[in-house]
């Protein structure tokens, strides 16, 4: 798989992506992809195929679909408290500044941000499991 490419989720803001971009990274909301409405499974199939991470407050239905289906995928960046904006432009700040610091890309990898004591974290984890 090449570099990390985004793709974010339908729940979250329009405005992450340039947040991505300024980061060096290419990166597209699904409503870009034309993908709005359309459904999780049709996304996820979209994202599988192409060869995107996608980045996502979704979580629980996410990581249930990857672990059904997806057996190799590009990644994912679960933002598990990033609720209004300000939340998820922090989060994903947060994810981005974790890549440059982690070895290689995000295959078969979630990264998960989480909000305690108002600082984010990140961790990784292998998913699927093992």
């Amino acid at each position: 798989m090449a570099a990390i490419r985004f793709v974010i989720d339908e729940n979250l803001s329009v405005e992450l992506p340039d947040i991505a971009r300024d980061a060096g990274f290419e990166a597209l909301h699904v409503n870009h992809l034309g993908l709005r409405t359309r459904g999780d499974p049709i996304i996820m199939q979209r994202i599988l195929d192409e060869d995107w991470t996608l980045v996502t407050n979704n979580w629980r239905e996410f990581l249930a679909r990857y672990q059904a289906k997806a057996p190799v995928h590009a990644g994912l960046v679960l933002l598990l408290a990033a609720n209004g904006l300000d939340e998820q432009r922090a989060a994903f700040r947060a994810a981005l500044r974790a890549l440059a610091v982690l070895p290689g890309d995000l295959v078969n990898t979630a990264l998960l941000v989480e909000l305690a004591d108002g600082v984010f974290t990140v961790s990784t984890r292998t998913w699927p499991p093992g």
